[in-house]
């Protein structure tokens, strides 16, 4: 796999993706907000004992910038990115100089926070399950972001798409909201809320064509009827919230 690894650690995938998703960071940080939200309303987390937040992964950092513009975690006192690309971090820096970044990784760093986010990462590592298992020494709660790229339109292109993700984003797994649950349930983690993404309107303002404007209108009336059936047949992204199962 060392292709892969110097996907990362090179500029070649900053390369294929120059703005590294930054226009994905708010409608991104809108449904992580939506799930703290809904799990601070049913006392599954207490969002003013956050104190701590750290992003693996975390790209150019627009997530973090977010989060800490929102203005939603009011004993918030550290905010930390790391990731292993150089490249990201460098845009990180340069673009957020009030937001701590790391070019390391930040397992054997043995740092500890509050909440962990991680979005769009573990579909990008050799073996899930033992990243998501080292995850939990990280932090108490967990936000995942997880593309839903195992669907029926998928399929049906088949090897194209995979194939196109896996070489332009790194992919290596593709997951269903139920396969993607699965394996946050079997590495022992539990799920305190969760939402479809659903942000197509978003999405195409963010990234506008043609193409995906004509898309969009069979997938917004599909996913206003339901939105796990919408994912079944033409993907979207999973939202998690979760904490580490309590041993007995």
């Amino acid at each position: 796999m060392e292709k892969l690894a110097q996907l990362y650690t090179s500029s070649e995938y900053t390369e294929k993706n120059p703005d590294y998703h930054a226009k994905d960071s708010p409608f991104k940080w809108r449904n992580f907000q939506k799930c703290l939200r809904d799990a601070g309303k049913r006392n599954k987390i207490s969002l003013t004992e956050i104190t701590s937040v750290c992003e693996i992964g975390c790209g150019a950092g627009g997530i973090l910038n977010c989060l800490k513009n929102s203005g939603l975690f009011s004993s918030l006192a550290r905010i930390e990115g790391w990731d292993i690309n150089p490249s990201a971090i460098e845009i990180a820096k340069a673009k957020y100089s009030n937001i701590d970044f790391f070019c390391e990784d930040v397992f054997s760093s043995g740092r500890q926070y509050n909440l962990m986010i991680c979005a769009d990462v573990f579909e990008h590592v050799e073996n899930p399950f033992h990243f998501l298992r080292n995850l939990h020494n990280t932090a108490e709660y967990f936000l995942f972001n997880i593309p839903l790229e195992a669907n029926l339109l998928s399929m049906l292109q088949g090897s194209k798409i995979i194939r196109s993700s896996y070489e332009s984003v790194g992919h290596l797994h593709f997951y269903s909201a139920s396969t993607a649950e699965l394996t946050l349930e079997v590495t022992g983690y539990e799920i305190l809320a969760k939402r479809f993404a659903g942000d197509r309107t978003g999405n195409l303002f963010a990234y506008p064509s043609l193409r995906k404007a004509i898309a969009t209108v069979p997938q917004f009336f599909l996913e206003s009827i339901s939105p796990y059936l919408s994912s079944v047949l033409m993907g979207d992204h999973l939202v998690v919230l979760a904490r580490r199962r309590q041993r007995p």
